[in-house]
């Protein structure tokens, strides 16, 4: 037999190995298309399915209407601005109140609305993931008809193709058409790879849209907390008053008394860790990176440090970022350390202060329960009490709007922004 027979027989039998190959795609791809649900059969049970048009309408929508509301969110801010300018009086207070209660009302309307989105675009992706699944389908069944192709001839001896094909030109036509074939299925195998590859990317994105919106649904449950409580702040205020003017006055003053005096307090205990005994300082780090959240973040930031939007920055500054979580939620150590105080003030301000170096410190607020004394050894992530802050409640203090955790970080006794401590 010469070369060139030899060559086109040779083509007959290159088959065996990609038919192995390609069933071998298919049953893994089978196999993940099992372990996964068609997301067109899980949308069937949502009801009828909406077209991409429609979804993609609707989130263009939905994203102007989040748009205005953080125009309206802009203007609340501008006008609280503009109140802590004025003069202050028992009027222009609860006008301030007013405002941070329309703008929190603002922010559940725009979390509520980037929920919503957030399920547009999931069902969004779902539809894609069974535009590809049914591509899969598609590109399956095209490559089964083509590997029974091959193995059709591949069950064929050299000898039947050869006396099956009596002139030369019928074998060389054959060999030609199974190279075709062999072509065609190495494209569907390359095809098939590269939309399994896309089917994963999609369902990784649907997956981080679902963290997202679980993310989102922890923070608007925060501010509605929020909400509450300065409602709830805003009725103290106008009943602790008598709606006078004179009494407000009155209150302001004793308070701004109350905050310079534990203000005070916590700066003098931070500054002299440096007087404590040589083995008590050997326990306390050198230095520290990153501090550990105390609670957790995802429940957002209802004020920052030195937030000019804060309800009482004619007292003072903001000197922590406030965190709405539960009343009584766990409080975790920031970071090893020596507690410095654990302050109970019944119904006043009650508060832990922890030195975790020479120079930095962190102060817990708004405690309503304490699980440490003076002087307690603690490690990172300890619970050292349990959070407060509802108006009224077990150390809450007189200028709370709301169950939250009050966290600060100072140097030397001077607070900074914990925000630069914080992952």
């Amino acid at each position: 037999m010469n070369n060139h027979v030899m060559q086109n027989s040779n083509r007959f039998y290159w088959g065996r190995g990609l038919l192995i190959v390609a069933v071998s795609f298919v049953v893994t791809t089978c196999i993940s298309l099992v372990v996964f649900p068609s997301a067109q059969a899980q949308t069937a049970q949502k009801g009828e399915r909406k077209s991409l048009l429609e979804l993609n309408f609707e989130i263009k929508d939905n994203q102007e209407q989040i748009d205005k509301l953080s125009e309206r969110e802009e203007q609340y801010e501008e006008s609280i601005a503009i109140r802590q300018e004025e003069a202050q009086s028992l009027e222009n207070q609860i006008s301030v109140l007013d405002n941070l209660i329309g703008r929190t009302q603002t922010q559940i309307e725009r979390s509520e609305l980037e929920i919503e989105r957030l399920n547009l675009e999931i069902e969004l992706i779902g539809q894609r993931i069974g535009q590809k699944e049914e591509e899969i389908s598609d590109e399956k069944g095209a490559l089964g008809t083509l590997i029974r192709e091959i193995h059709r001839y591949d069950q064929k001896t050299f000898l039947e193709i050869t006396m099956e094909n009596a002139r030369f030109s019928d074998f060389y036509e054959q060999a030609k058409y199974l190279e075709h074939i062999g072509s065609d299925t190495k494209d569907s195998v390359v095809s098939l790879r590269e939309l399994k590859e896309q089917l994963e990317v999609q369902r990784t994105e649907i997956g981080e849209k679902r963290s997202q919106q679980e993310r989102q649904r922890t923070q608007l449950e925060g501010e509605k907390r929020t909400l509450d409580g300065e409602f709830d702040h805003k009725q103290y205020l106008l009943e602790e008053t008598e709606e006078s003017e004179e009494q407000y006055t009155q209150l302001i003053d004793e308070i701004r008394g109350e905050m310079k005096s534990i203000d005070s307090e916590i700066a003098a205990l931070s500054r002299q860790v440096q007087n404590y005994p040589p083995d008590e300082i050997i326990k306390l780090k050198e230095d520290l990176d990153m501090l550990h959240w105390p609670v957790s973040p995802d429940h957002g930031i209802s004020a920052y440090f030195h937030d000019p939007t804060y309800p009482y920055r004619h007292i003072f500054e903001h000197p922590a970022i406030d965190v709405p979580v539960p009343q009584g939620t766990a409080l975790e150590a920031a970071e090893d350390g020596i507690v410095l105080i654990a302050k109970n003030a019944g119904t006043g301000y009650s508060y832990i202060l922890i030195a975790h170096t020479e120079s930095i410190t962190t102060v817990y607020g708004h405690v309503s329960a304490l699980y440490v004394s003076e002087g307690d050894y603690v490690n990172r992530g300890d619970i050292v009490g349990l959070s407060g802050g509802q108006p009224g409640t077990s150390g809450a203090g007189r200028l709370t709007t709301g169950a939250h955790l009050h966290f600060e970080v100072r140097v030397d006794g001077i607070p900074v922004n914990p925000l630069n401590y914080l992952p």
